[in-house]
């Protein structure tokens, strides 16, 4: 049960649109706020290699016409090496960062990043973020006054993902540096690549081996040490022992007792890297968040309040899914119900679970009826894309159901225009689905001779 979220950028449009408004902001607006948003769109909804070379052409236009010592130029800069290496340009790309790095451009070091991740570099993109963290040069100034290393875990793990043989020892930790300010790191690093590599008895040994040693260095901008039992309930997750990891997440609770967001981001951002092998993984992450919703974060009123609605949604969609994935339909169902009822429809996670509560409604409940309103109503009160395409394909299985092919159609009309065939995602199987359902309809109404 569910659409879940894909675990990665959804790369559709709003509406069919969306791309020709931001072609024109970045080409007609005065408005810089307007042009930016522009520029960030382009990319997000340019994915042929024609709409890249239009949106160059674009953006270069931009550079000739704005001050070269803005913040609009920078940015405009940046998203100009992000086209030239989608068009294979990438030498010059390449001195595009390099050059925002040097002269720190906001987001230089982060749109580089995204650009070696986007074009499949990813053992690179793995070793900029270790030494962004260790403040290597030039990349230094962009580390923040306190660091880990969990975003170069999420990086190693989607590395994994896309290229599952290759050994991230040999691709990644080998072209690390021993840093002299922080000499810890290439320790932690050198663990995370065994936990990418599944190499997870030798994991823990390390982690069980450095773990006092690290308590000793701990440093105010680089601290490892609170971090330790997470990686632990991560090696111990990958081999399935559920106690253990249950286990690890209690030290890990313990180590950072009061540092609500710290948990909850770090929480969070293991349990999405698990959505990396869903069917596999996702199951398992009920050992983090079966404590975490049962934790002073949700049951003190006064720390509950220092969290957004989006930020305790999250966790109880997360829930549900990983109920869902392990086969605990009716417990997913009745998370989907709560979330629906208290964060519905201001989040995201809220507008998910609301359309898989009226999906599970219809084909356990056959409540089909009180299903069609609720999928009405996230057609009408909800802007989340990746939602309104499951909630109309949701529909046009009803319509299908109830022997209305051309309602049915409709409702696939709609879900085709949300995810053009370049989409990437969690939504392409819902485009996928939704072609499915097409020609089922097509090929029924053609033996009927009504087409």
């Amino acid at each position: 049960m569910g659409s879940g979220k894909g675990g990665a950028n959804v790369l559709f449009p709003l509406t069919p649109d969306s791309r020709d408004l931001a072609l024109n902001a970045v080409e007609k607006s005065n408005d810089a706020e307007a042009v930016n948003k522009g520029l960030d769109d382009l990319v997000k909804y340019s994915n042929t290699p024609d709409e890249n070379s239009q949106a160059l052409a674009a953006v270069e236009a931009l550079l000739g016409d704005v001050d070269a010592n803005s913040y609009l130029f920078s940015q405009a800069s940046l998203t100009k090496a992000k086209f030239l290496k989608r068009l294979g340009r990438g030498g010059e790309a390449l001195a595009l960062f390099n050059d925002g790095v040097a002269r720190h451009w906001k987001n230089a070091l982060l749109r580089y990043s995204e650009s070696l991740i986007e074009s499949g570099e990813l053992a690179d993109a793995c070793t900029l973020e270790y030494r962004r963290v260790v403040a290597e040069e030039p990349y230094a100034f962009y580390r923040g006054e306190k660091e880990d290393l969990i975003v170069f875990l999420t990086q190693l793990r989607l590395l994994k993902s896309d290229k599952p043989y290759e050994k991230t020892m040999d691709s990644v930790y080998a072209k690390l540096s021993a840093s002299s300010l922080y000499p810890q790191a290439q320790t932690v690093a050198e663990i995370l690549c065994l936990l990418a590599d599944e190499r997870f008895d030798e994991a823990i040994e390390r982690i069980q081996k450095n773990d006092a040693e690290l308590a000793k260095s701990r440093n105010a901008s680089y601290d490892e040490y609170r971090n330790m039992p997470l990686y632990l309930v991560s090696a111990q997750l990958g081999k399935g022992d559920l106690k253990a990891a249950g286990d690890g997440y209690a030290e890990f609770l313990r180590r950072n007792q009061g540092e609500w967001e710290y948990i909850r981001s770090h929480s969070m951002r293991t349990v999405h890297d698990m959505e990396l092998n869903v069917e596999r993984d996702l199951p398992k992450v009920q050992a983090i968040l079966n404590p975490l919703l049962s934790s002073e974060m949700i049951t003190d009123e006064k720390v509950r309040a220092q969290f957004s609605d989006d930020k305790i949604s999250g966790i109880y969609d997360m829930y549900q899914q990983s109920l869902a994935w392990g086969g605990d339909l009716d417990k997913s169902a009745e998370i989907c119900k709560f979330a629906m009822d208290n964060f519905y429809p201001q989040t995201l996670a809220g507008a998910n679970c609301a359309l898989n509560w009226a999906r599970y409604i219809s084909w356990h409940d056959k409540k089909v009826d009180e299903a069609e309103q609720i999928l009405l109503g996230i057609l009408n009160d909800t802007p989340f894309p990746e939602i309104r395409c499951w909630a109309n394909f949701s529909l046009a299985e009803i319509a299908a159901s109830r022997k209305q092919p051309y309602i049915a159609l409709n409702y696939i009309t709609e879900v085709l225009n949300l995810i053009p065939d370049s989409a990437k995602g969690g939504v392409v199987r819902c485009r996928e689905d939704a072609l499915r359902l097409k020609n089922v309809i097509l090929t029924s109404l053609s033996i009927k001779g009504e087409q």
